[in-house]
């Protein structure tokens, strides 16, 4: 793992992203820099978090240097339009009290959204009962960090009072349907979420975890999913289920005012969707379309804050295509290099 392993793979992911119609994405991993460098050479839009866990990685060996190193990524690209940056405590099980104190703090000071994976697992919620005597929810609670800014990553073994926390505080939820099935997490409770006023959004977790960052086969399948496991063909209906992959994520990062609809004043990040092919052929209800029927194939054309990004199916932006060319022809040297590894066991 290096800063240019990180570049590369971002590269792919914002052009695979731009490809399928994503105008905006939240990212958390290691690097943050590499991540943003290859956000503005591709001309997606990116929140980035500044992670941190308790114990060494290649980017970071403590907290403190995790914090120092992510918030002088934040300072570096200030300036910037299309990069915000946000907390991301990774998980209950990998940050102590302390650190998420601080970070709640900081969180509060710099007016930053703070991004967790939390209650993704039972065993999780088990750990956490045995070494904290708490759920996860309500020992982030106590320690300051649930509130309107939090995104609740996962969320999926959620008690009543959890829900109840995550309502009351008035935290969001990034639900991440295709990772929670691959890793046999389990199946988040959506429709109760909804039903009690929680603000849900899509996400993919990363191609690590799901393999594809598509956001029309997410949407499809968390509409089906909450279907199936309450047994109301009724719950997240189309046009909830759109909200749920546009204003609502905006409004998870605290920028519904800025993008997530079309409205006078926002910035112009816009997907154009062709329902002319036969498989979606004849069009009753456009936006039971845009969940049920169409995917990201059928994206024709991407504007970011008023730039086209991609047209006619194809990268618009002379940087993003050559950079298409480039790492790609460096992934197969990627693929030798971890190949190799693994084969040597280290």
């Amino acid at each position: 793992m290096s800063d240019e392993f990180v570049y590369d793979g971002s590269v792919l992911s914002c052009l695979e992203m731009l490809s399928g119609g994503i105008t905006c994405f939240n990212d958390m991993y290691f690097f943050p820099e590499a991540v943003a460098r290859a956000a503005l050479d591709t001309g997606v839009r990116a929140v980035l978090s500044i992670a941190v866990l308790e114990f060494p990685t290649p980017f970071a060996n403590t907290p403190d240097e995790y914090l120092r190193k992510g918030l002088a990524a934040r300072d570096r690209y200030r300036d910037e339009p299309l990069v915000r940056f946000a907390m991301a405590p990774h998980a209950p099980y990998t940050v102590s009290d302390d650190t998420f104190r601080e970070i709640a703090k900081l969180a509060a000071e710099l007016s930053l959204p703070i991004h967790v994976h939390v209650h993704e697992t039972a065993q999780e919620v088990r750990q956490s009962l045995e070494q904290h005597g708490a759920r996860p929810l309500a020992r982030l609670a106590g320690l300051g960090v649930v509130g309107p800014d939090t995104i609740a990553v996962h969320a999926v073994h959620l008690s009543e009072h959890d829900i109840d926390l995550l309502r009351e505080h008035g935290a969001s939820v990034a639900h991440c349907p295709h990772s929670n099935l691959k890793l046999a997490s389990g199946i988040a409770p959506v429709a109760r979420l909804l039903a009690q006023g929680i603000n849900v959004g899509i996400g993919t977790d990363s191609a690590a975890s799901n393999n594809r960052l598509d956001l029309f086969g997410e949407g499809r399948t968390a509409s089906l999913l909450a279907k199936g496991a309450g047994g109301n063909a009724a719950t997240w209906p189309a046009q909830s289920m759109l909200a749920a992959m546009t204003i609502n994520g905006a409004r998870a990062l605290g920028m519904d005012r800025l993008i997530g609809s079309l409205s006078p004043g926002k910035q112009a990040d816009l997907v154009a969707v062709d329902l002319s092919a036969p498989e979606l052929a004849p069009v009753f209800d456009p936006v039971s379309h845009l969940v049920y029927a169409a995917g990201r194939e059928h994206v024709s054309d991407v504007w970011v804050a008023g730039r086209a990004v991609v047209r006619n199916r194809q990268l618009a932006q002379a940087r993003a295509q050559t950079l298409s060319s480039e790492v790609t022809a460096r992934c197969a040297v990627w693929q030798n290099r971890i190949r190799s590894t693994v084969a040597d066991g280290s």
